[in-house]
Order: structure tokens, then sequence, then C-alpha cells
């Protein structure tokens, strides 16, 4: 059950333990196992490959630039493994904060927010709260990472530079190196989601009003 997190520790165990990966992926043969497979694929080919996969999820009520950061977000919070708790009890697909979930809803269970849909249904409510205010994929991505009282504060005012090596000089003036490296992490992923999800596509450069 990818949504139970003892299934999740279960798989996390034989995954360190194993000694034939090629062996282990056989039994990651289906589409719900996709994120789990892309671990193992990442063992075999030594990191040499990147895997950027599109799993399903509802979606409905996200605009084009809003399903991009859901995808970019979670590939770097959870790589899409969805019943997982981190370090900071950041839990599930897209790593919600047990304060964000009780804002949220006051009375939904904690674990519920294990399971893929009700973490998803939460998260499409806050990336589209975040875009709607900061209007901005880069500056979205610091928000989730350290909240929107941080860019308004501590991000924002560094973008109103203007030069030739900006916003780029800007991003490395970001305050915690967490922050600044999550954004760097999650605009690549945006700009490789976006291709993936528009017939338009779109360059780094045109993202950061360079072009």
């Amino acid at each position: 059950d990818i949504d139970n997190p003892l299934d999740v520790i279960k798989f996390y165990r034989d995954y360190y333990s194993t000694k034939n990966y090629k062996r282990f992926l056989k039994r990651l043969d289906n589409q719900k196992m996709l994120p789990f497979k892309v671990l193992v694929l990442d063992k075999i080919n030594n990191y040499q490959k990147n895997y950027y996969i599109l799993p399903k999820y509802n979606l409905n009520g996200l605009n084009l630039s809003e399903k991009v950061l859901f995808y970019a977000i979670a590939r770097q919070e959870s790589r899409f493994i969805s019943a997982q708790i981190s370090h900071s009890y950041a839990i599930g697909l897209m790593q919600l904060m047990p304060f964000l979930i009780r804002s949220f809803h006051p009375k939904e269970s904690i674990m519920d927010f294990f399971k893929t849909k009700v973490n998803v249904k939460y998260a499409k409510r806050h990336i589209k709260w975040l875009y709607q205010r900061l209007n901005n994929p880069l500056f979205v991505a610091y928000a989730y990472n350290g909240g929107i009282g941080f860019v308004k504060r501590k991000v924002i005012p560094y973008f109103k530079f203007k030069g030739s090596y900006e916003p780029f000089f800007s991003m490395e003036m970001v305050p915690y190196s967490e922050s600044r490296e999550y954004g760097k992490k999650v605009l690549t992923n945006y700009v490789i989601y976006y291709n993936k999800l528009s017939e338009d596509g779109i360059t780094l450069h045109q993202l950061l009003g360079k072009e």
C-alpha cells in the first residue's frame, strides 16, 4: 500500500539491503510503483540519468503554471513517494507541515495526510494560494520551503535590483542555504515539467525574463 507508512518503511529496508537491484526492480512492475521503480533505476544507472515522471493525480482547478509547480515541487519534496515523513515532521507526497494541515482542516486526522488523494487535495489549495499572491514560480518555491513571510521579508527585496546578472545574482543572495538551493532545484524541475505539459515550451531565460 503506497499510502501506508509502514509499507514504505519496509520498501526502504529492502531497498537498502538488497544486493541485486535488477531483480528487485521486477517486484515494482506496476504503475503505482513507478516512483519506487525510479529510485531503483537510479541505483542501477549509478545516478547518471534523470527521471521526470508524471504520475497521475487529480489536479482539476489548477492552471498550467500551478500544475507544473505541483510536479516540480513534488519531485523535490518526495520524489512522488506518498507515505513519508521528514525529520521536521512534514508529511506525505507534498510534505505538508502539521501546522499547515491544521489550518486547512482542524478536524482532519494527521494520518489521513499520508493518503495521496488527501495530500494532493490540500497541496493544490496551498500552491494556488501561494501563486495567487506571488505570481512567480521561483517565489512560490521559496515560499513552499520557507513560508510566504520569509519570501516577502527576505527574498523579494533582493529581486528589485536591475542589472545584466539579475536575477541570478539575487538568487545567490537568498539568506538561507536550504531555501536558496531548494529554489534552484524546483526552478529546474519547473522548466522541464513545463516543457512536458505544454506544447509551447519555455526556457529558463524566458521564465526569468532574460529573453
